[in-house]
């Protein structure tokens, strides 16, 4: 079935578009025509948008962002605008309609219905702004809850965008460990929390649990002050106060404290995988920008319009949802169980508060399709859109659903995250889309579908990562706490360097709508609410009777959503029903009721990988289609090669002479080191599909360990053949020589040997970036015109020409700070005569000596002594353990384009590596193709 909008034309969003086509003189018909400007003209957006939107502010943008021309580092938006977040939340409905409900609110099964105007909700927000300052808080401090989706709750956050102070929310089902986790690490000054909840029928005492959480942070942290319970009662606690006294305070008048663009509103928490949750701070400016975007252009929200979202105060859709008053709309939010005391119950909610924007999820529609009673077709007069979020929405759910609704209102469903607390593909109300199917992506964000090599897919039908290739306004500002900006690079930026991965598993189809297939890193995400396995197995550590545990997460093509199964290794005996029973509770108390696995089995072992990290990676593959193994310990892989890199050293080490390594023998595979793609695997760092560098030796398949693979990553303009030259053995030896032992600086007077050589172009270049003059010796005059003019050397100087030592010396005359020296003989004993007092010569290669019959004898020696001069070899295998430290500055100056690589591939396979051998000294960084793989063609 295809859905589209009754009237596109009276849309907000086709508004914007006329409003874009009339000051830019463009002619932009359709939403892809829109969203392709959006994207190519990503400032002129943002400016439209900031004003369609209509932000208020006391101090107006200049100017968009600065450093936007790259995603990593995150660019700084609107740097000279001054807001508030609050005030742009409360503007527009209390300008438009003071006296309409601003919000209602509800317990479970839609009973004790509370309401508040626009006038009241500010009054409220003074109220509560007041006591929080007479409490001491102020800008920049934290302050935290554990409530539920209540008025309260919503005051508290926008009390605290009014006075600059960071607010962050968990659900009061999280146990003592899940709060524990999350507040020690952003050290709040106050929180507020409930008591007692109501959820599926029954009154719960959270007074324990918060208790023992409060104990443990005081243990741990002596940053909190006070506790303030909202609802419930207090404990025996001199910290801890009822709200009634806390707001026994004389209001103050309402004044919003104005901060930057880019200054925190709210700290949200990411799923644990590997440990603590990380804090995910973002920007005030950013998420109301944003989510206006989404409200006003997506979703064609208005001040008649009433959202009810389903959703707790732990999922970014709270936050989402409580944005949504910056449009003047309604808010609807309700407290406990969607499914008491029936599914039904929720329906009736959207017919008596007359919602026309319903916030749902998946798992939830499934469980209506189950209880839904037949002959109840509800008429939902006003509801206009239904928005699915949390995971993939089938289409047997949605041909179900309108049989039961009107066809007339639009199933939405779209993908995006706690990440950017928005969406990154969604619906939209010009763009016709096929149920089930995510239309577009959102307008601003550049969305890409990208493989394992980081080449963009284009063909439709083919699945990928989803990428997004330039900077959008509600990026995280950091990750709150020490090493946050580094957690943050990894999280996004690391996967494909620079580039922000989502982790989602995507498609797209031929009519350019998406198709979001799970997520494709660890994360489990039953429900729609993501978590990782580590926030399980702290839980299990505490039962002795198990002696070992991996935990994963299943979705079948029958499922409707995923489940998390959960397999257990005892110390002794069996695993009976009591245990299990035990288990879940236990993890329903500390963590919540969504972590609770579907599946609980008992097994022999549990696989692990030698390093010691458990293959959850291929117990996932096993559940899902049985896949075997093969004949593979625990951390092995069998890699199939694609090339191999020919190099100066290979010739070094054929001779049987004392060296840093053993000749190779007569009849053992031939070192060397390749790159290629992980075939089969036992390694959860390197699943199959993984490309890798390694010293594979002279073989078309490899077996080896994951400890001795290194990851390849490709990204803007970096090849995967970069990884064998510029980022590989001959970029390392360029860089540390030079750097390390060289030690080059601005204005230095840099000698390159073997300058038109794989590791002396490198080195020359980076001279260069470094300040140097650099000199650089070849072998004909076509490569000395080369290196000037490509690569930018001062001076290069053909060794065979008959004057060569003549024009060396001029080219020297103010005498040599660094020799870097590849070649050796007769040029090296000339430098010592132009060398500078305290010169360095980097002794890196001797081509000339390989085949010399007689080694050369340096003639100028004492020159050494009486210039104290110090020249010093080195094998760059040394330095392995900086490899990371020179591949991140030599990337940098590669998508730069600071650093030009230059690589001859040779075909053939191991059969061309003869022909590659003797190339060798041409002058040329050489591979081998030892392999053809799909998609190897249309390399980067």
């Amino acid at each position: 079935m295809r859905w589209q909008h009754p009237s596109p034309h009276l849309t907000r969003l086709d508004a914007f578009r006329r409003q874009v086509n009339q000051k830019y003189k463009t002619q932009l018909q359709t939403y892809d025509d829109l969203h392709k400007w959006s994207v190519d003209e990503l400032e002129d957006f943002c400016r439209e948008l900031w004003a369609f939107c209509g932000v208020v502010y006391t101090k107006p943008p200049t100017k968009v962002a600065i450093g936007m021309e790259k995603m990593w580092p995150r660019p700084e938006w609107f740097p000279d605008a001054r807001l508030n977040y609050t005030e742009n939340v409360l503007s527009t409905g209390l300008s438009a309609h003071p006296d309409a409900i601003a919000v209602s609110a509800c317990r479970e099964g839609g009973t004790e219905w509370q309401h508040l105007s626009w006038g009241e909700l500010r009054a409220r927000i003074e109220l509560w702004v007041s006591a929080l300052r007479a409490a001491g808080i102020g800008k920049g401090d934290r302050i935290a809850t554990v409530t539920t989706n209540s008025i309260d709750s919503v005051l508290l956050l926008l009390a605290a965008g009014c006075i600059g102070a960071i607010f962050s929310s968990t659900s009061p089902d999280l146990g003592i460990q899940g709060i524990v986790e999350r507040y020690m690490q952003i050290q709040p000054k106050i929180i507020f929390c409930d008591s007692e909840v109501l959820y599926n029928g029954k009154f719960l005492d959270l007074r324990s649990k918060l208790s023992a959480a409060l104990k443990t942070l005081r243990e741990r942290s002596d940053t909190v002050e006070k506790v303030v319970v909202l609802s419930g009662r207090t404990w025996n606690d001199s910290m801890v106060i009822s709200s009634a006294r806390f707001l026994d305070v004389k209001p103050v008048p309402l004044q919003f404290e104005q901060v930057g663009f880019d200054y925190p509103i709210y700290i949200l928490f990411s799923s644990g995988t590997t440990g603590a949750p990380k804090c995910i701070c973002h920007a005030g400016g950013g998420a109301l920008l944003q989510q206006k975007k989404e409200f006003i252009l997506n979703s064609d929200m208005n001040l008649d319009s009433v959202y009810y979202q389903y959703t707790t105060t732990g999922w970014m859709m709270w936050n989402y949802l409580v944005g949504s008053l910056s449009v003047g709309s309604r808010i609807v939010l309700y407290d406990g169980s969607p499914l008491y005391p029936s599914p039904m119950t929720q329906l009736q909610i959207l017919e008596e508060q007359g919602v026309t924007h319903w916030g749902t999820s998946p798992n939830f529609l499934a469980n209506l399709k189950q209880n839904f009673t037949n002959g109840t077709r509800p008429t939902l007069e006003t509801l206009h859109l239904i928005r699915c979020a949390g995971a993939p929405l089938s289409l047997e759910i949605c041909d179900w659903l309108y049989k039961v609704i009107p066809t007339r209102i639009g199933l939405f469903n779209g993908s995006g995250g706690t990440d950017l607390v928005s969406g990154i593909v969604d619906c939209n109300v010009l763009q016709p889309f096929e149920l089930g199917q995510i239309s577009r992506p959102q307008l601003g964000m550049k969305v890409e579908i990208w493989n394992s090599l980081g080449q963009r897919i284009e063909d439709p039908g083919v699945e990928g990562d989803l990428v997004i290739t330039r900077p959008f306004f509600s990026m995280p500002i950091t990750f709150w706490g020490a090493g946050g900006t580094e957690k943050y690079r990894l999280a996004y930026f690391d996967h494909f360097e620079g580039f922000w991965w989502h982790g989602d598993f995507i498609r797209r189809q031929q009519n350019g709508s998406y198709e979001i297939l799970g997520r494709s890193d660890g994360v489990l995400n039953p429900r729609g609410v993501r978590f990782g396995t580590a926030e399980l197995y702290s839980v299990l550590d505490k039962f002795p009777q198990i002696a070992d545990y991996i935990a994963v997460g299943q979705r079948r093509p029958e499922d409707h959503d995923e489940q998390v199964l959960l397999f257990l290794k005892m110390k002794s005996g069996r695993l009976d029903k009591g245990l299990i029973m035990s288990i879940r509770n236990s993890i329903r108390q500390s963590l919540s009721a969504r972590h609770v696995p579907a599946l609980i089995e008992q097994v022999d072992d549990i696989p692990y990988t030698l390093n010691g990290k458990r293959v959850e990676n291929i117990v996932k593959d096993i559940s899902h289609d049985g896949a075997e193994l093969g004949h593979l310990e625990d951390g092995e892989t069998i890699l199939k090669v694609l090339y191999l890199s020919i190099d100066p050293a290979m010739r070094g080490w054929l001779d049987n002479d004392r060296s840093y390594l053993a000749p190779v023998e007569v009849g053992d595979v031939m070192r060397g080191q390749g790159i290629a793609v992980v075939e089969k695997s036992r390694s959860e760092t390197f699943p199959r599909g993984s490309f890798v560098l390694a010293n594979t030796g002279w073989r078309e398949v490899a077996k080896l360990h994951e400890s001795a693979l290194q990851a390849v990553r490709v990204s803007h303009n970096i090849q995967l053949t970069d990884w064998m030259g510029v980022l590989g053995y001959t970029g390392m030896s360029a860089y540390f020589g030079l750097t390390d032992i060289g030690k080059v600086g601005a204005g230095d007077l840099v000698v390159i040997t073997g300058a038109a050589g794989a590791t002396g172009s490198i080195a020359g270049q980076i001279a260069k970036l470094k300040g140097a003059t650099v000199v650089g010796i070849a072998g004909s005059d076509e490569k000395c015109s080369w290196l000037v003019s490509e690569l930018g050397f001062d001076i290069a100087l053909n060794y065979k020409a008959p004057n060569f030592k003549h024009e060396f010396t001029i080219a020297t005359e103010n005498l040599i700070d660094v020799f870097y020296d590849n070649v050796g003989g007769e040029i090296l004993d000339f430098a010592l005569t132009r060398a500078k007092q305290h010169a360095r010569f980097v002794m890196c290669g001797a081509v000339s000596q390989h085949n010399a019959l007689e080694p050369y004898g340096l003639k100028n020696y004492l020159k050494i002594v009486r210039l104290r001069v110090r020249m010093e070899g080195f094998i760059v295998l040394d330095y392995a353990n900086r490899f990371d430290e020179a591949r991140l500055q030599l990337s940098e100056w590669l998508k730069d384009g600071k650093i030009k690589s230059q690589q001859t591939i040779v075909k053939g396979g191991l059969l061309g590596a003869e022909q590659a051998l003797l190339g060798l000294y041409e002058g040329r960084k050489l591979l081998v193709e030892v392999s053809e793989y799909e998609g190897l063609s249309d390399l980067p």
